[in-house]
């Protein structure tokens, strides 16, 4: 039988999460920044590691985006790593270098980075899981970007629990929960400035928006929490009807997919959507940078009855139609 979340505390509701993803004996690298979230994620771990037998690996990502700043993050995880004698590998990452030569947005570019480098090293001590500390804050502020935008259903699936290798232990949390965990246990950590900045999309949802959301609905966040669950399982669903339409009917290629136009033209306009979305992450790894704009562009090239059409979307993918095929290449 479950015990219910409110009869637990956050440490035996982590262990409760490791322990329903195998994590026992394991080896886990921690993606620690500095900030709150993360190092209350060091301090529940630390504490379980040798309950469940775990080595851990703290791996931190200086974006070099805020000067003295960033190299006092660097510094602050590096003693407290020291402190609890748990081995921290860290890497200074030119991220505004990266971005220019990549033409990124910030933000999908230190992304990028960071978890380029936390992989590096999950790969190095043939790690189990990268733990990351998001919350279900996070999650709430995810899923309004993403409707603001302009989303699909994957969209207001919001944050996974597990991602492939990413394990989130600290979701089921707020961000409320987790400053007034580290206020009563004493933890200490950084404060990034800019994430006061309300000109940032992000911020201005977290500082503005959630907080009038909260006034009609105060459980807002782990209602949205157990909502994009639910989204979840839906898009799952149906990205595997997306996934075996693809597989069936298309040819596919290192760089291309070619598919039959008429046949993919008499299906509805939803399952067109979540093919599209399928190849678009058969390409790149993702669907991060998809919007459904995107999705309507492509749309009007493969629903029109002619040829030698081709769209592209930025420098991820085109799609061209002629001869009866539609192509779709990087």
């Amino acid at each position: 039988m479950q015990i219910p979340r409110q009869q637990m505390n956050s440490q035996e509701i982590v262990e409760t999460t490791l322990k329903k993803h195998n994590c026992e004996n394991s080896t886990l690298i921690l993606g620690i920044s500095g900030g709150s979230d993360s190092m209350y994620m060091l301090k529940i771990l630390s504490e379980i590691a040798p309950k469940l037998n775990l080595k851990l690996i703290v791996a931190h990502v200086n974006h070099m985006l805020r000067g003295k700043e960033s190299n006092a993050d660097e510094k602050f995880v590096k003693m407290a790593c020291d402190k609890l004698k748990i081995k921290c590998e860290s890497i200074k990452i030119d991220v505004k270098k990266f971005q220019k030569s990549e033409k990124l947005n910030l933000e999908s570019a230190a992304r990028t980075k960071r978890y380029e480098f936390l992989r590096k090293i999950k790969q190095k001590y043939k790690a189990k899981f990268i733990l990351l500390a998001h919350n279900a804050t996070d999650n709430t502020e995810t899923v309004l970007l993403n409707l603001i935008r302009g989303t699909s259903i994957r969209g207001l699936s919001g944050i996974s629990e597990l991602n492939g290798d990413i394990l989130r232990p600290l979701l089921p949390f707020s961000k409320k929960e987790i400053e007034k965990f580290c206020k009563k246990e004493n933890v200490k950590f950084r404060i990034d400035k800019t994430n006061s900045d309300t000109k940032l999309k992000r911020n201005f949802i977290r500082h503005k928006l959630i907080p009038q959301i909260e006034k009609l609905n105060p459980s807002f966040t782990q209602t949205t929490l157990k909502k994009s669950q639910y989204f979840k399982q839906a898009h799952e669903f149906l990205s595997n009807l997306a996934e075996n339409w693809v597989n069936s009917n298309c040819k596919i290629e290192k760089h291309r997919i070619t598919c039959d136009s008429k046949i993919l033209a008499k299906e509805k306009g939803f399952l067109k959507k979540l093919i599209i979305e399928n190849i678009y992450e058969k390409f790149n790894g993702s669907t991060l940078d998809l919007e459904s704009t995107h999705i309507d562009e492509l749309l009007k090239v493969i629903n029109k009855n002619v040829g030698n059409k081709e769209k592209n979307i930025g420098k991820r993918i085109a799609v061209r139609k002629a001869k009866g095929k539609v192509m779709f290449s990087v």
